[in-house]
């Protein structure tokens, strides 16, 4: 099977593995432009084909980041061969992918995920259905503060996976898919234990047949309730703190709570559990971002100079 073809074959794989579709697509993408330089049988493309379009690619100057890219997709495609019976050994492992300088996670201060939180401007033209949206819109936004998750892990969330009794929220779509549980805040618990009460009151459809925690009512079809997606979660963040002045992305609540804890002397390995990382690498990050704890600790020094 040539290159070409075997594409959606890698597209399919990483759907069932539950990876983004951002990132699905930026590998789609950089493949294609694989294909059409070297359009060749799959179990005839390999560790050199690859290394080959690496030179090429330097010597036309792209960025470090894009150079990243073709090494992800690279082993992507690799990892598919081997799963197809394509290829006998995943030759992608061995490819070095470039160091990326990653940017800085955009944490606001708590005075600023408040507001967002709490400034909501009045809801047109009324109705249960419109005052229930804001409050699932509220309500999302302060799981993603007192949590940390992801937009597709808030998503995610069905009935089941929220206990107030015992105070834990169960995140099962992880991006590893590797399940983590997150202590309920008290303020969490009190926003969560108001929105289930209207929820329940608002949706027709029984918990059985329609268990997400937060659902929408299609526009085009009333009365058709489905999970809220993330991309919807996602716009729907940026479009309110456009309104409130701000530029923010709805990530940028999980970067408050990490850094918030930093701040507060919480350990990182401890963390790293919090936010799902498989790497405790990834969450060294905020050790850069977390500045208030650093200046905080160097102010109190009792020295003083005669």
């Amino acid at each position: 099977m040539l290159l070409s073809e075997f594409i959606d074959t890698v597209r399919t794989h990483m759907i069932l593995e539950g990876l983004s579709p951002r990132y699905t697509e930026q590998v789609v993408y950089a493949l294609r432009r694989v294909a059409a330089w070297r359009d060749k049988p799959v179990a005839e493309f390999g560790r050199r084909d690859a290394e080959a379009y690496e030179v090429m690619h330097k010597l036309e100057g792209v960025t470090t980041g894009a150079l990243y890219a073709d090494v992800c997709a690279f082993r992507r495609l690799s990892k598919s061969a081997v799963r197809e019976g394509e290829c006998a050994t995943d030759w992608g492992r061995e490819l070095k992918a470039p160091k990326v300088k990653r940017p800085l996670p955009a944490a606001l201060s708590p005075e600023e995920a408040l507001r967002i939180i709490n400034v909501w401007h009045p809801v047109k033209n009324g109705g249960k259905i419109n005052r229930y949206v804001q409050m699932r819109n509220r309500t999302m936004m302060i799981l993603a503060l007192f949590t940390g998750a992801r937009a597709k892990e808030i998503v995610g969330l069905n009935f089941e996976h929220v206990d107030l009794g015992q105070g834990v929220i169960s995140f099962v779509h992880t991006k590893g898919e590797e399940p983590r549980m997150v202590p309920i805040h008290p303020e969490l618990k009190e926003a969560l234990e108001a929105y289930i009460a209207v929820r329940l009151e608002i949706v027709p459809v029984p918990i059985k047949v329609l268990p997400a925690l937060f659902v929408s009512d299609a526009r085009n079809c009333p009365g058709r309730w489905k999970r809220i997606n993330s991309n919807t979660y996602s716009c729907m963040f940026r479009a309110h703190t456009h309104t409130l002045g701000l530029d923010e992305r709805a990530h940028s609540m999980r970067h408050t709570f990490a850094t918030q804890l930093l701040e507060n002397d919480v350990n990182l390995a401890t963390i790293q559990q919090l936010l799902g990382h498989k790497n405790i690498e990834t969450t060294t990050i905020y050790l850069r971002v977390g500045q208030g704890a650093k200046r905080k600790a160097v102010e109190g020094l009792t020295m003083k100079l005669k």
